[in-house]
């Protein structure tokens, strides 16, 4: 299902140019999905200009804001992403985060045979 697929990307370390980080390496379950450094650690050595949102805040944002208000709310401490899907691939590109364009994410994916029962299992592809 798309549960599972979500969770093995979110803590793949694939998905970094090196191979050195995942989105959980800095969304830690044990912090409410943050981290307790003032700056995150990427791929290549290099380190974030921010420390990570606690990604376990976001579903109470519907809870305090309601759901007309829960679709536009800002991600990023600077709020430069109205969506989920402009997060995820604002982190992946990031160079000082995961540093992949999304190209190389689907190319890596792709290339990964323990993303095809997934991918078919979640959308019947």
């Amino acid at each position: 299902n798309r549960a599972t697929l979500g969770r093995v990307l979110f803590y793949d370390k694939s998905l970094s140019s090196d191979k050195s980080v995942s989105c959980a390496t800095c969304h830690k379950q044990e912090l409410a999905f943050s981290d307790n450094v003032a700056f995150s650690p990427g791929a290549e050595g290099k380190v974030t200009t921010r420390n990570s949102i606690a990604l376990g805040s976001v579903i109470n944002f519907r809870l305090y804001y309601g759901d007309e208000v829960f679709n536009g709310i800002p991600f990023f401490w600077d709020n430069r992403a109205n969506t989920i899907q402009e997060q995820s691939r604002g982190t992946l590109a990031n160079p000082n985060e995961m540093n992949m364009h999304m190209s190389q994410v689907q190319s890596r994916v792709n290339s990964l045979e323990y993303y095809k029962p997934l991918t078919k299992k979640a959308y019947g592809k």
